[in-house]
């Protein structure tokens, strides 16, 4: 899928906003993120750089959008899967250290 069919396809994802974060508009951007609260901002995806807008990313962030949440839990896992994506190895295992479920 592409990134173009996924925003066609979910309207929950109101938009990207690459190099930089749609609300604080901080130029530079170390991780991508989605704004998954309920505010001004919830639906939009934030890619740090050009070179990271793809459908991986874009999918990984749109499931914390539709989660409303920013953890890597099975429910997170799920969403992923349904929208066609795949868990990426680091968050296929649990964290005992933090207690986190990844």
């Amino acid at each position: 899928m592409t990134v173009r069919e996924l925003l066609q396809q979910h309207r929950t994802l109101r938009g990207i906003a690459v190099g930089g974060c749609i609300e604080t508009t901080k130029a530079s951007l170390d991780v991508a993120h989605g704004h998954h609260r309920a505010d001004s901002f919830y639906g939009w995806i934030c890619i740090p750089d050009l070179r990271d807008l793809n459908p991986t990313n874009v999918i990984h962030e749109l499931a914390h959008i539709l989660r409303r949440n920013d953890r890597h839990d099975e429910a997170w896992k799920k969403t992923v899967r349904q929208l066609g994506g795949r868990v990426e190895r680091r968050y296929l295992k649990n964290s005992a250290a933090n207690g986190k479920s990844t």
